[in-house]
């Protein structure tokens, strides 16, 4: 599994998602700060219900992230994909990931 971890310090989050996808959100983090440098917000469902029900980032390319892949083998990247992912972060509520197909919010690294 592939780690996005976001920010700094106390403010850190990780999110840990397949290596695939994580690519993918790195790609498109890619093309929409290229197009026009303007931040967007991704949206992770949680797990289980509870207070929080979805967590949403504001991601800037002035905002500290790294992408850390679990493999050493070369993932493919389907362009379309990517594409798709930068539209969907463009529309009013970001690039959002549903329950069912969802990253895992943790705490510090994993």
């Amino acid at each position: 599994m592939g780690q996005l971890v976001y920010g700094v310090g106390d403010s850190r989050q990780t999110f840990v998602m397949d290596n695939e996808t994580l690519l993918h959100v790195q790609a498109a983090m890619q093309l929409r700060f290229r197009k026009d440098g303007a931040g967007f917000s991704i949206g992770i469902a949680h797990e289980e219900a509870g207070p929080t029900a979805w967590t949403f980032i504001w991601v800037h390319p002035s905002i500290p992230i790294a992408f850390k892949y679990d493999n050493v083998d070369p993932l493919e990247l389907d362009l379309e994909k990517a594409k798709e992912f930068a539209e969907h972060a463009a529309q009013p509520f970001g690039l959002a990931f549903p329950a069912e197909n969802r990253p895992r919010l943790v705490r510090g690294d994993e």
